[in-house]
């Protein structure tokens, strides 16, 4: 699934939710703690193509709170017309996106644990 947001320069913004669920839960925890952070971070590590923040969440020491303040301050401090209400709503899709994905590869090793387990009893 993805969403295709506005910001700044940027008509259309194409978000991806990562792969890694270590990043999924991350973010997923982050927004348990510190809800605007996350919006920020789940933008970053979704936001795939052009105008993509210019951070990388490794370098960020895997610190998810550290990434979404860094990747807000990249993305305002650009001076694209890029503004927090954008930053904001592209993020709550992004968090979105994050979650369902989470959601559906729970749901997909769940399943593939209980058939493993039922073969194992045969």
């Amino acid at each position: 699934m993805e969403k295709k947001p506005t910001i700044g320069k940027y008509a259309e913004v194409w978000l991806e939710a990562p792969a890694s669920v270590a990043i999924q839960l991350d973010i997923i925890n982050l927004s348990n703690v510190n809800f605007p952070r996350s919006l920020y971070a789940a933008l970053g590590v979704c936001w795939r193509g052009k105008g993509s923040p210019d951070v990388s969440y490794a370098r960020c020491g895997y610190d998810p709170a550290a990434y979404g303040g860094i990747v807000l301050d990249k993305l305002i401090k650009r001076e694209d017309g890029t503004t927090v209400q954008q930053i904001i709503e592209a993020g709550g899709d992004a968090l979105t996106l994050v979650k369902l994905k989470y959601g559906s590869l729970s749901a997909v090793e769940v399943q593939g644990t209980v058939d493993f387990i039922e073969e194992q009893a045969l």
